[in-house]
């Protein structure tokens, strides 16, 4: 066999050479997500805007305290990877990390309160259903029972799944009353009725008493999330308009080849769908996606029950995000894939369906076996091939910024591989030309920036009619590293 040890080398000893081949070999890379969301305001602040790796669920519940938005978002991520699992094309587990934000305290800051007020009395056997959230508790009513007896008896149940809860409750005279656990907007969010269908004589009236206010700015949390190295997805806990304008300059910036942390940014919305369909058209195209679980406005109460997810939109975008990256195949189908958490049940408007999902809203329904994917998409710049008219927006499968993604994450291992293997600049420019090359050849079908320090991110979103992404991609990567070791021994 020939070498490469030089023959006048005479000291025994291990000696590597690096080629760049060409391979369809690829690095098994880790998939990982982060969660950006409010502790508990007792919680230890000492965690507050540091990356923090959680193994468990109950890593959430210690370091954010029960019922906090950061644990119910991390509850719907462990259960996505236990669902991943579970189903007939098993996949893996993304690793999760979390960083905390204190909640709202603002003066003017303000808990969402709810109440639900029993009347009338009990005239036989029957029982009440009371959901907060995606919890739900069957309370027994007995003839001649009062509304206050039956309020005590909501409340000792509810009592049991507090942990799970973002609200508190208590109850007098006959009033079940139900308060965010924090300050905030996100308060608005929880789902909270109550279905007397089965307790004769018991009526019920369900409202929402004090609308929640404030919101904390997450830029420094979202700028911590860079330090953690090959991340996939980031996750934010609210969908108001600063964070929509936050997340999309943090992925902005992720995007750049100088910061080199392409990450899909997911975002929850319970929303009307026309208003998701909204907050997605004004976000940052294909590299965010807004997921949604929509909540109907009911009549003479918060939500229609019947047409509305329990789900808040934090843990919506929590446990979708964790089945998204559960597979590390990226071009994936995940169409219809079980999700954790309560979807909208019902039947959607078709028209006002198909005008979300082209804006790159991930649709979630329940379809009476649990929450799934109807198409999870998001939005790319298309122009029409063979046609002389504008480039239009069009949906696009979000399995193609995950191939994009992971092609780009096994072009860093092969950089990486090179610099550790103290290459010379020569080298590290060649190797750095071939995996940009490689990126071009898996995500685009032209390629408008040159294979140097230029800014990725821009030739991806500046996509006009001479540019356009390739749906059908493979995930395989055309340049890979073969590191070759020869141990040398001297014959005497």
């Amino acid at each position: 066999m020939t070498t490469f040890v030089p023959s006048s080398e005479r000291i025994p000893g291990t000696y590597q050479r690096v080629e760049l081949v060409r391979s369809a070999g690829l690095s098994s890379l880790p998939l990982k997500i982060a969660l950006v969301a409010y502790r508990a305001a007792t919680a230890d602040d000492s965690r507050d805007e540091v990356v923090q790796r959680l193994f468990s669920r109950e890593d959430a519940t210690r370091y954010y305290e029960p019922g906090s938005i950061l644990d119910l978002m991390s509850r719907e991520a462990f259960s996505a990877n236990a669902i991943a699992r579970a189903d007939a094309n098993p996949g893996g587990a993304p690793e999760v990390y979390a960083v905390a934000v204190p909640p709202p305290a603002g003066g003017g800051d303000l808990q969402a309160v709810y109440t639900i007020t029993f009347a009338g009395a009990g005239t036989g056997q029957g029982f009440v259903i009371v959901e907060v959230c995606d919890q739900a508790v069957s309370i027994p009513v007995n003839n001649l029972d009062t509304p206050t007896t039956i309020a005590t008896r909501a409340i000792e149940a509810l009592a049991l799944l507090e942990p799970d809860l973002p609200a508190t409750s208590a109850s007098a005279l006959g009033v079940v009353t139900t308060t965010a656990r924090e300050k905030g907007e996100h308060g608005n969010d929880i789902f909270i009725t109550a279905d007397v269908t089965n307790a004769p004589g018991i009526t019920v009236t369900v409202a929402q008493t004090v609308v929640g206010v404030g919101v904390v700015s997450l830029v420094n949390a979202l700028d911590q999330t860079l330090g953690i190295d090959l991340l996939d997805a980031v996750v934010v806990c609210q969908d108001d308009a600063q964070t929509i304008t936050d997340l999309s300059v943090h992925v902005e910036n992720a995007w750049q080849y100088d910061t080199d942390r392409p990450v899909l940014g997911v975002m929850g919305s319970t929303g009307d769908l026309s208003l998701a369909t909204a907050t997605a058209a004004a976000l940052d195209r294909y590299r965010i996606q807004v997921t949604n679980a929509e909540k109907i406005v009911g009549v003479g109460a918060p939500w229609d029950a019947a047409n509305s997810s329990r789900s808040m939109a934090a843990m919506i975008a929590a446990g979708s995000a964790a089945r998204l990256y559960s597979q590390e195949k990226p071009n994936y189908n995940y169409a219809r894939a079980r999700l954790p958490g309560r979807g909208r049940p019902g039947t959607l408007d078709r028209t006002v369906a198909n005008a979300a999902i082209a804006a790159g809203v991930c649709v979630i329904v329940d379809d009476g076996q649990g929450a799934r994917y109807l198409d999870p998409v998001t939005t790319a710049i298309t122009d029409q091939t063979g046609q002389t008219i504008a480039p239009d927006i069009r949906w696009q499968p979000v399995e193609i910024v995950r191939t994009v993604q992971a092609v780009w994450n096994q072009a860093r291992v092969i950089l990486d591989r090179f610099a550790s293997a103290d290459q010379t600049q020569e080298t590290l420019d060649s190797a750095k030309t071939s995996t940009l090359s490689m990126l071009r050849n898996a995500a685009l079908a032209r390629w408008i920036a040159t294979p140097d320090d230029t800014d990725v991110a821009t030739s991806f979103a500046d996509l006009g009619g001479t540019i356009r992404l390739v749906v059908d991609v493979e995930y395989r990567v055309l340049v890979g590293v073969r590191i070759v070791e020869v141990t040398h021994r001297v014959s005497r």
